[in-house]
């Protein structure tokens, strides 16, 4: 879903077309329209339990202020991309 293309209209498109997202229009702009993502959410819950397992074991070691410093980092580097 990442993308760098900036026309987010045709990505909603794409995520609607594949019943991820439900759109319901409000008349003028498609920037005015609203979304429904329970169709995604429905199809990425089966992996929630695994990733909380993945998580755990990969980061279970590390304390509260080491999670929040590296969660800093991760934060930080999202911001130069």
């Amino acid at each position: 879903m990442i993308t760098h293309d900036p026309d987010i209209t045709r990505l909603m498109d794409r995520l609607e077309s594949k019943g991820w997202v439900e759109r319901s229009r409000n008349g003028g702009s498609p920037r005015s329209d609203r979304e429904d993502y329970s169709g995604g959410l429905e199809l990425l819950q089966p992996l929630d339990e695994p990733i909380s397992e993945l998580l755990g074991s990969m980061l279970g070691h590390l304390n509260e202020a080491q999670l929040r410093q590296l969660i800093d980092l991760l934060e930080q580097a999202r911001m130069e991309v």
